[in-house]
């Protein structure tokens, strides 16, 4: 089965230490919104030393998300009448019969995504996290809050639909590659421009 690539060696990199950072700051994040959950804290050394690991990793949380632009924003930003067909038919997730148009590097799911979960909620729940290390704010509290819970709740989906939805696509992040054939089916656009027939 021929593989073409998709990503390279630092985007998967970006991408795992963004997970880490992430996976670390929610459960930290549970601890701390839920009593019933404080034992969380533990793992870390107690709530003195989870709270510092908190902030310290929010800091790496906001580098490494800066870090993704490069990668994903120019792409995210172009919008085609191929983007306008994948929301109309919603990619294809409730009618397998659906027929798309062929795709970008991503589609339009993967931009919205990108665009709204991961790049603005990023800049939001680190900026209101600085206003709460700076002092306690009840707007910094109401946007911390309000993005973590948005952030922990499409997450879930994400993993679902980069593991279980579409088996042999998980390897993108762990070895770059997809099978050529499932490109061609879901990104037909960006294998034509990019000569990867």
């Amino acid at each position: 089965m021929k593989m073409v690539k998709k990503t390279t060696a630092l985007e998967r990199v970006v991408h795992w230490l963004l997970m880490f950072t992430f996976l670390n700051l929610t459960l930290t994040g549970f601890a701390f919104a839920f009593s019933s959950l404080n034992w969380i804290n533990l793992i870390y050394g107690g709530n003195h030393f989870a709270l510092l690991f908190h902030k310290w990793n929010g800091v790496l949380f906001l580098v490494v998300l800066l870090m993704t632009v490069g990668s994903y924003l120019g792409e995210s930003l172009k919008f085609g009448p191929e983007d306008s067909e994948w929301l109309k038919k919603l990619g294809g997730y409730f009618d397998k019969k659906a027929e798309l148009p062929p795709q970008g590097r991503m589609n339009f799911g993967q931009k919205i995504f990108y665009l709204v979960f991961v790049l603005l909620s990023g800049i939001v729940i680190s900026i209101s996290g600085f206003m709460l290390w700076a002092g306690s704010s009840a707007l910094g509290y109401f946007l911390h809050n309000l993005t973590f819970f948005a952030m922990v709740s499409f997450m879930p989906i994400h993993v679902y639909l980069a593991t279980a939805a579409n088996p042999g696509v998980f390897r993108v992040m762990t070895r770059g590659t997809i099978p050529l054939e499932y490109a061609k089916k879901h990104y037909g656009k960006w294998v034509r421009e990019a000569g990867l027939e």
